[in-house]
């Protein structure tokens, strides 16, 4: 009896050790998640900016022609993405408007053997109406 009790008092050192050897990978599993997600996030915001400016000047002709108002329907989509530099370019053939919007991501941390970032280019296609 005297040795169950004695071994069950000295398993709380295990514990504390156990967590010491776990704890930095999983802080360096959620920091990684979160540097996903936040790649993922930009991904789907330029995405959309570039649909945002095509609608823009998918309605008539002048404005598939009006360049600065492309650039700033896709911007507005752009405002939560900071320090991304984004270019927006629009351009017409056969009546069909392509809007490419490009920004850069960076990560939070440098992660060995990874990139610091990443050149993120998206663009869409529309038919102008009229």
């Amino acid at each position: 009896m005297k040795t169950q009790s004695l071994f069950r008092h000295r398993s709380g050192g295990q514990a504390l050790a156990e967590l010491a050897i776990l704890l930095p990978l999983l802080i360096i599993i959620v920091l990684g998640a979160a540097d996903y997600g936040r790649v993922y996030y930009h991904f789907v915001t330029i995405e959309s900016a570039a649909a945002a400016g095509a609608q823009y000047g998918c309605v008539s002709t002048t404005k598939a022609a009006d360049a600065n108002g492309i650039r700033l329907a896709a911007m507005r989509q752009l405002q939560d993405i900071t320090n991304a530099n984004p270019v927006v370019t629009s351009s017409v053939n056969n009546s069909v408007l392509t809007v490419k919007v490009t920004a850069t991501f960076s990560t939070v941390l440098h992660w060995p053997g990874m990139p610091n970032g990443a050149v993120i280019t998206r663009g869409t296609q529309m038919r102008i109406l009229k």
